[in-house]
């Protein structure tokens, strides 16, 4: 039977730090040269590298509304998507279970994205920026 590919816990999703250095480093390092590999599912997280949550800040003067509202980035997520975890969790239970076994059962997915999408995510998703 093949390996099951288990991922963080819900401990590790919340604190990322809470992963060996090991296993962080080679995660990240995938997230940017390996969509597909396994390890990215250390990646299910809304914390960047340096451990800060993704996020954009809009201040008022740009929204006007009389408070701040922030704005989560989930292109830090493995394939640019935060559907990863809930995705992740409905695989591991089908494994756990034995109802989905590796190498025998197969899922086929669709990716469409537009290039301008593509480039705001890229783009808004180098760090976490405050106008």
């Amino acid at each position: 039977m093949a390996k099951i590919p288990f991922g963080p816990t819900y401990d590790e999703m919340l604190n990322p730090a809470l992963l060996s250095k090991n296993v962080r480093e080679r995660a990240l390092r995938a997230l940017k040269e390996d969509e597909l590999d396994p390890i990215n599912l250390f990646n299910i997280t809304w914390k960047d590298a340096g451990n800060r949550v993704r996020e954009i800040v809009l201040p008022p003067a740009l929204t006007g509304v009389d408070a701040n509202i922030v704005v989560m980035l989930g292109c830090g997520f493995p394939s640019g998507s935060h559907k990863v975890g809930p995705a992740y969790s409905t695989l591991i239970e089908g494994l756990v279970d034995g109802e989905i076994v590796p190498g025998n059962t197969r899922f086929w997915a669709h990716r469409r994205v537009t290039s301008e999408l593509e480039r705001h995510m890229s783009r808004s998703c180098s760090d976490s920026v405050r106008l």
